[in-house]
């Protein structure tokens, strides 16, 4: 069975306390998650002043200082750091910090200004597809053509998403387009359920890259703590994903 890229979402639940912050790192290093990731965006532009959101969203939300120190102790933890980025003038400053890979979050998945900038820094992309539709996805796709390594994620854009709302057999579909385009299948999965029961039953269809929010206690006062997974599960999720890379013949469902 191919390996799994677990990212772990810390996203706004860091509640904009540095501390919590740093747990959040050392719990992804300690349970084996590849990627801590955050978010790098001006809350007001990207939501409107009147969003009812923008205050969880302002405190979430990575200063350019604050992404350089995360950044750094990431590095000194061996761990991955991630970071979403929203605004193309971004994608400068995240070079400068020497970003492995780009993830594309949903609501910018036909930012084309955003897309230009990132396909110019030649790395690896994930980009979760959201609500797009197939010809949408595939221009972006096209769009994206001087970054080889790319991963496409099936997302369901609901907070929280319910067992019932997510259609894995979307997992196809993003890898017809793939190969359609000429590119490696690599297909992965970004959750906002609050159960890991479907991120398992999308690796088990084929996906390689996972993304599921977390947050340390549910009881945290966020606006994303119903679209999360709580320290006890995301452990747990990971123990399992790790387990099932170990059973001889499990290969990934082809689609």
């Amino acid at each position: 069975m191919v390996k799994v890229r677990i990212i772990g979402e810390i996203g706004i639940n860091w509640l904009g306390q540095k501390d919590l912050a740093y747990d959040y790192i050392n719990f992804c290093k300690d349970v084996g998650v590849d990627i801590a990731k955050f978010q790098l965006y001006d809350a007001e532009r990207l939501l409107g002043k009147d969003n009812p959101y923008l205050t969880d969203a302002s405190r979430g939300a990575l200063t350019r200082e604050l992404a350089k120190e995360f950044k750094d102790y990431c590095d000194f933890k061996e761990i991955e750091f991630g970071c979403s980025v929203f605004f193309p003038e971004d994608v400068e400053f995240t070079e400068y910090l020497g970003l492995k890979r780009y993830k594309i979050a949903s609501r910018s998945f036909l930012d084309r200004e955003l897309i230009r900038a990132i396909n110019e820094t030649h790395k690896p992309v994930i980009a979760s597809t959201g609500t797009a539709e197939p010809g949408d996805i595939f221009r972006t796709v096209g769009c994206l053509r001087d970054c080889p390594d790319l991963t496409l994620m099936y997302c369901v854009p609901i907070y929280p998403t319910l067992c019932s709302s997510i259609d894995l057999a979307q997992l196809g579909m993003v890898r017809n387009i793939l190969t359609s385009s000429g590119r490696p299948r690599n297909i992965g999965f970004s959750s906002h359920c609050p159960k890991i029961t479907p991120t398992l039953a999308a690796i088990a269809r084929g996906a390689t890259t996972i993304e599921n929010h977390i947050i340390k206690y549910r009881s945290m006062k966020s606006c994303d703590s119903s679209s999360s997974l709580n320290f006890e599960d995301y452990k747990k999720l990971v123990k399992l994903v790790r387990e099932m890379e170990t059973i001889n013949g499990s290969s990934q469902e082809n689609l």
